[in-house]
């Protein structure tokens, strides 16, 4: 009895494994992220463009702000500069109801202008001979014994240099009274016109 083998099986060719794949995913995937990543460069790039020029409109805009409002201050240094009852006391300064006259014009003027927080008069050694404080309950006039001595601060030398029709504008710093730092704190710019009598007194708004 004769057996017949089946026949053989052919024989199976190794595949070489797809390293081209492998390596082209790969490949795409490196491309991917590249892109990915110069995209999102790309829009951080345009989103700080876009702040830049957002943060320069508000800077142009800020500024015009403090052009105008700056404007108005200087308009009202002006104008309290003028009033009759200091233009007496500039021709009589050891008038007191003249002084007191005026040390009420300037809280009237005080009561209409709530953003200043002092109008003084200062006299040419830098001594308040007039001051005016807001308040929460209106301006106040500060009665003599409380007025100070600012001759040693900066913006008094500074209004010394003054010619008459100028205006003196301060750095924007923190108030002083009485030689210490004001607290809680109190950021102020100071105003200031020189008022000339025979020994050159001084006037300061702030």
């Amino acid at each position: 009895m004769t057996t017949t083998s089946d026949p053989p099986a052919p024989s199976r060719k190794c595949c070489p494994a797809p390293r081209y794949f492998f390596f082209l995913l790969l490949l795409s995937a490196i491309l991917l992220g590249t892109i990915f990543l110069y995209h999102a460069h790309w829009e951080r790039h345009h989103d700080m463009v876009l702040l830049k020029e957002e943060a320069d409109l508000r800077l142009q805009a800020g500024k015009k702000i403090l052009e105008r409002e700056i404007g108005h201050v200087i308009s009202d240094v002006r104008s309290l500069s003028g009033i009759p009852c200091l233009r007496k006391w500039i021709h009589d300064p050891q008038n007191p109801q003249v002084l007191r006259s005026t040390a009420s014009e300037f809280q009237v003027f005080a009561r209409h202008k709530i953003w200043y927080d002092q109008v003084r008069l200062l006299d040419h050694d830098g001594q308040e001979i007039i001051r005016v404080n807001a308040t929460e309950n209106g301006p106040v006039i500060v009665p003599p014994e409380a007025l100070q001595d600012k001759s040693q601060r900066y913006y008094f030398s500074d209004l010394r240099k003054l010619q008459k029709g100028e205006i003196y504008l301060s750095p924007l710093d923190l108030n002083v009274e009485h030689g210490e730092i004001e607290t809680p704190h109190k950021p102020t710019l100071r105003l200031a016109a020189r008022l000339l009598t025979i020994r050159a007194a001084t006037g300061a708004l702030s």
